[in-house]
């Protein structure tokens, strides 16, 4: 695998028609936000960004959406990505995408006794291994926020706005990592 993916929320202001059930909110956040997603290589660039969206749609259901664009643009790639992008891994053809185990839900034990609802020794260790690999993913948007002020309280304008500002901050980020490469 030589690409890393993972996408972050802003959280905006609270309005009207933005309670749980609306399009805006996001658990992640736990208010009204909006959801970009990030494609980084090994070198630590972001070559892609896409967003903002609604923080409804799941990272997997995401990539489902944009499959023919991985497998167009990426083919024969191989993508480090969390939990959320499980769904997806059947969806994609020239693309491989790789995610941690998820421990089953059971309470259940099979034949030889063992609990149903945990993850082999084996299971664990490429977790383990995956966690490391992959933790890098989350660097830049710490970067942004912390870089910029703005981002780190619930956004006031307008969504188009907020849409510039991210992409504009993932630019300065990219060229700040760049220069100390």
């Amino acid at each position: 695998a030589c690409l890393w993916m993972d996408s972050t929320d802003i959280k905006k202001q609270r309005g009207p028609n933005m309670g749980k059930k609306s399009a805006h909110w996001s658990f992640k956040v736990n208010g009204p936000g909006r959801r970009y997603m990030i494609l980084r290589n090994g070198e630590g660039k972001i070559i892609k960004l896409w967003g903002g969206y609604s923080p409804k749609l799941y990272d997997g259901h995401f990539v489902e959406a944009w499959a023919s664009w991985f497998d167009e643009n990426l083919a024969g790639a191989g993508i480090f990505a969390d939990g959320h992008f499980c769904s997806a891994v059947a969806s994609l053809h020239k693309v491989k995408l790789f995610t941690p185990h998820i421990k089953p839900r059971s309470n259940k034990r099979n034949r030889e006794g063992r609990d149903m609802g945990s993850l082999t020794a084996a299971q664990e260790r490429y977790n383990a291994s995956f966690h490391r690999v992959r933790s890098s993913v989350e660097h830049p948007f710490a970067w942004i926020k912390n870089k910029f002020k703005s981002l780190q309280f619930p956004w006031p304008g307008k969504e188009i706005q907020l849409d510039y500002l991210v992409f504009i901050a993932i630019g300065c980020y990219n060229n700040s990592h760049l220069q100390n490469n």
